[in-house]
């Protein structure tokens, strides 16, 4: 099981300088990756950093920490463009960067730039789809319900390879979501009723779900992430449940509603837990 900090990216935290210090700090006292949201407005009240932006400079101020979105609404972006984006932060970060997606919240993200916020899981499948195919770097054509591409090649191709790993953020319960997350590399789960955390008994539930939709396309295991607050850090018992259930990486919340950036400075120099 693999540790990594998400940094919010708001309010007091949009500030690129501080979330790029974070990051090396991070990377510097032990743990394994760091997490950034991808919001636009998100209700306007407060200011956010673009995540490809941040996670190219977080890229570029460090050397072996992963760097993830926590999540891209893939919707919002032209999958083209994405693929793009991303295979750029990969070559740049020497393979160290993981797309976690979604269908996207709140629908003000979208609506208030003339974009309609209805099919968006048919649209994620099918911008997966092309995004995917981007990164194999080969000639391809798409003919789907919401995008036609013609004669597209892309170079350069992600360093990862079969690809840069797509995990799919989703409420538990709820099917979809988690069929899709087995389709690709793995779940971003939260709870519907967060920001309450997912019991130990969903999580038993949503990676039984999983595991078995998955061998309707892989043998293999995907990730399963999960998100928790700074305070559960200690939570030995906790940590060894998600390890058991088969939980992949725990990210926790640097968040200013937790304490002042000097405390969640403290708290990430602390170092990830120890099992």
């Amino acid at each position: 099981m693999k540790f990594g900090i998400f940094i919010p990216t708001m309010g007091k935290y949009a500030d690129p300088i501080q979330v790029v210090e974070f990051a090396k700090l991070a990377e510097n006292s032990g743990w394994d990756g760091v997490f950034v949201p991808d919001h636009i407005m998100h209700g306007g009240s407060n200011p956010w950093l673009d995540a490809n932006i941040m996670m190219a400079a977080i890229a570029s101020n460090t050397k072996t920490i992963m760097i993830g979105s926590c999540i891209t609404p893939v919707a919002r972006r032209q999958p083209w463009q994405l693929a793009k984006e991303l295979a750029t932060l990969d070559v740049l970060s020497g393979g160290r960067i993981i797309l976690g997606v979604g269908i996207g919240a709140p629908p003000s993200d979208f609506t208030s730039f003339g974009m309609e916020y209805k099919n968006m899981g048919e649209k994620l499948d099918e911008a997966l789809e092309i995004v995917d195919l981007c990164w194999k770097g080969e000639i391809f054509d798409y003919d789907g319900n919401h995008y036609q591409l013609k004669d597209v090649r892309l170079l350069p191709v992600p360093i990862q390879q079969p690809r840069i790993p797509i995990l799919i953020g989703g409420r538990w319960p709820g099917n979809k979501p988690f069929i899709r997350g087995a389709k690709w590399d793995g779940m971003m789960p939260i709870s519907k009723q967060w920001p309450e955390a997912l019991t130990i008994e969903e999580l038993r539930e949503l990676t039984s779900f999983v595991n078995h939709e998955r061998i309707k396309h892989s043998d293999k295991k995907g990730e399963l992430i999960i998100q928790l607050e700074t305070s559960e850090m200690d939570n030995k018992n906790l940590l060894s449940s998600f390890n058991e259930i088969g939980v992949t990486w725990v990210l926790f919340s640097i968040s200013p509603r937790k304490g002042s950036i000097e405390i969640m400075r403290e708290k990430i120099l602390e170092g990830p837990p120890k099992l």
